[in-house]
């Protein structure tokens, strides 16, 4: 309770009391006059006021003492029902506070040589000494009412979190609108530049230049004239001059088996789909071609449907290390290599999303398997950096392994129990896993080692069976060890090649019935010129490939299962299950 300073007190008592003797006064000669039968024009009622004008005034004066009974009449402060400004009464029946009501008297009782003097009520002049002062306990003192104060709180609180919650929509439907905006800006300058080719080829066609033997001139320009009509199909076609798609040939061993030659591939990866029945593969393109329309480094997106659907996306400057599709209903792809920089693309729209500095070179990407925001890289010095799609101006993480050797391979997944985020990585030293508790908590855990002298080159995760695979090399032997995400520092089962292998080659495995033991997966590796299938029981089965395989993946589409294998030897082979 706020106190006042004594000069301020003495004011108002002043003030107070020439009121009060005012009033007094007044009232003394209204008296005397009414007693003599003299009564002046001041004290007469005037007979023009009305009773309602009478009334008014007595509301307010019923109002004034109201708003009396809830301040000390000397500060003029709200009561308090305990404290130093508790209500108390003197003598004549007035309240006051007790701090100010102990002030008044100390500031106003003297003695004089007939005796003490006593204060006088502020408000009536009766004598009042300390003795007189009685404090007051009533069972409510008139308090502001704080309900309606916590209610508005409540509600301001709420409507911050819905705002919050809407412009994190909002961000999100501008990010698809500009995607949205870039992808019909591209598809009609591409649509004007695939028009101008099949015009071309329109007329190369009806001037009998080089008509291919299994099909006929009027048919070739049907179908161009066919392709040049889809305006708003997701696909450009664009085909190189030193392109050329082979004959499909079969593969009555393992199933029917497509091979295709890639444009001058020198990346090493690949990627699938199943949700949008694609494959994603790195390639590159000549700079000395003459009739290129670009050159560098990309993507090459073939349909797994009708695999005549190709297209192409130049966006690196350099090798393509790794690539990886989204886990959720979207068709973007993250891609990162030697040029420094990881890529968040879509792949129908042919546009990156969002480009991502690196300081060194990419060597490994991920999505994160819950949260369509982050995405994961693996850099040349064992540094795993994690990003965040909406805030790409800075690192939400960096995560610096145990050595410097490139960080080739990682996958993110969450326990099955109690959900736990672990981040599985591997370099040409070791495998580990950062167990994810935060930008600032994460916590290293070594993974077993396979033998000594055995050194990982591919590590790769399997959703349905909850497993990982770890592949090492040895002097003469390459060692591919299944590990339980329960139990990760003993392997379940483990399968040993003899023969050469592609440096950092990539292996993988699967289950295509529904077991969910990782003793029912079957690992895929390169093997001298062939595929080599193994379960836990042997080898289930070797498919010839002409040469070492880079990288191979298997996915399940609508139709059935699909294995596809990249080949050091510019071939791609897609396999169907039988």
């Amino acid at each position: 309770m706020s106190q006042h300073s004594d000069r301020n007190v003495d004011d108002l008592l002043q003030q107070r009391q020439q009121q009060q003797l005012i009033a007094n006064k007044r009232a003394h000669n209204l008296r005397e006059n009414t007693e003599n039968g003299d009564t002046t024009d001041d004290f007469k009622a005037s007979p023009s006021v009305s009773s309602t004008k009478r009334l008014k005034t007595n509301n307010e004066n019923d109002s004034q003492d109201e708003d009396n009974h809830k301040t000390c009449q000397i500060c003029f402060e709200t009561f308090a029902n305990s404290g130093p400004h508790r209500i108390t009464s003197v003598t004549c029946g007035h309240l006051f506070g007790e701090s100010c009501i102990l002030s008044w008297i100390n500031k106003r009782e003297h003695t004089t040589s007939t005796g003490k003097v006593p204060a006088k009520c502020p408000l009536c002049n009766t004598p009042v000494r300390k003795t007189h002062l009685r404090p007051v306990f009533v069972s409510k003192v008139m308090v502001e009412d704080t309900t309606r104060i916590e209610e508005l709180k409540a509600e301001n609180s709420q409507l911050k979190s819905d705002l919050a919650r809407l412009r994190h929509l909002y961000d999100e439907e501008k990010l698809s609108a500009n995607q949205q905006r870039v992808w019909f800006r591209k598809e009609r300058e591409q649509f004007e530049e695939r028009e101008k080719a099949y015009k071309k080829q329109i007329q190369r066609l009806q001037r009998g230049d080089a008509i291919d033997s299994n099909e006929d001139a009027e048919g070739a320009i049907k179908k161009a004239m066919q392709f040049a009509s889809f305006f708003c199909k997701p696909l450009n076609y664009r085909i190189p001059s030193d392109y050329k798609v082979r004959p499909y040939e079969f593969d009555a061993i393992y199933g029917s088996a497509q091979q295709m030659y890639l444009a001058q591939i020198s990346g090493r990866a690949l990627a699938l789909n199943a949700r949008q029945d694609m494959l994603v593969a790195s390639v590159s393109q000549s700079q000395t071609s003459a009739s290129a329309t670009a050159s560098g480094h990309g993507l090459q997106k073939i349909s797994l449907t009708d695999t005549d659907q190709c297209d192409f996306i130049w966006n690196h400057t350099k090798v393509i290390r790794d690539i990886q599709c989204s886990p959720f209903a979207d068709a973007n792809v993250l891609s990162t290599g030697l040029s420094k920089e990881m890529k968040l693309t879509c792949i129908h729209s042919k546009c990156d999303i969002v480009s991502y500095p690196l300081g060194n070179q990419g060597w490994s990407c991920a999505f994160d398997n819950r949260n369509n925001n982050l995405v994961y890289c693996g850099l040349a010095n064992d540094t795993l950096n994690v990003f965040d799609a909406r805030f790409t101006k800075n690192v939400l993480a960096r995560l610096k392994g145990p050595s410097d050797c490139p960080l080739h391979s990682i996958a993110v997944v969450s326990h099955p129990h109690d959900g736990q985020k672990y981040i599985l990585c591997s370099n040409r030293a070791r495998s580990y896993l950062w167990e994810w508790h935060g930008p600032e908590d994460s916590v290293l855990k070594t993974l077993p080692d396979q033998g000594h002298g055995y050194k990982p080159y591919s590590l790769s995760y399997n959703e349905q069976t909850q497993s990982v695979l770890v592949s090492s090399r040895g002097q003469d032997v390459s060692r591919h060890a299944i590990y339980s995400l329960n139990n990760l520092q003993e392997h379940v089962w483990s399968v040993d090649s003899k023969g050469p292998q592609v440096p950092l080659a990539r292996t993988c495995h699967y289950s295509y019935d529904a077991s969910q033991d990782p003793a029912d997966a079957t690992i895929c590796f390169s093997d001298h010129d062939s595929l080599s299938l193994w379960n836990r029981a042997g080898r289930v089965q070797s498919i010839p490939t002409g040469g070492m395989v880079l990288d191979v993946k298997s996915t399940k589409l609508a139709s059935g299962p699909v294995l596809a294998a990249l080949g050091n030897d510019q071939r791609l082979h897609l396999f169907n299950y039988l």
